[in-house]
């Protein structure tokens, strides 16, 4: 991914502003953490690309981690991903007219699971 190269600007390839969103925490985050920021105010979809165990992604704990998340707003979908910076919008994009801001986090959390699961396939498959 290229968002550290635009940290903090409006990438002139993809047209993302490529910022770190200060409110998560700048660690892996967990199954449990991310059912806390379901609950947030204006969050209408959270969920994790792809899961690892605590032990094997190097953090204590057996609970499972992700460093990748889609993060649905009332106003958009985003990919973030975990930089040694914090979590960084890697993909932003609006709803259609046509759909509600929730359908279009789930089908970018669809087509990332998809893309990370095709990946993974390759390398270990």
């Amino acid at each position: 991914m290229h968002a550290t190269e635009h940290l903090g600007e409006v990438c002139p390839d993809c047209g993302t502003h490529h910022r770190v969103i200060e409110s998560l925490p700048a660690k892996q985050m967990t199954l449990s953490a991310l059912e806390n920021l379901k609950e947030s105010d204006g969050i209408v979809f959270a969920e994790g690309i792809m899961w690892m165990s605590g032990s094997m992604a190097g953090v204590s704990g057996d609970e499972e981690v992700t460093d990748e998340i889609v993060l649905g707003t009332e106003n958009s979908a985003m990919i973030l991903q975990l930089y040694d910076e914090g979590w960084v919008v890697e993909i932003e994009e609006e709803p259609d007219d046509d759909e509600t801001p929730e359908e279009r986090a789930r089908d970018v959390w669809n087509e990332a699971s998809k893309i990370a699961s095709e990946a993974f396939h390759d390398v270990f498959g």
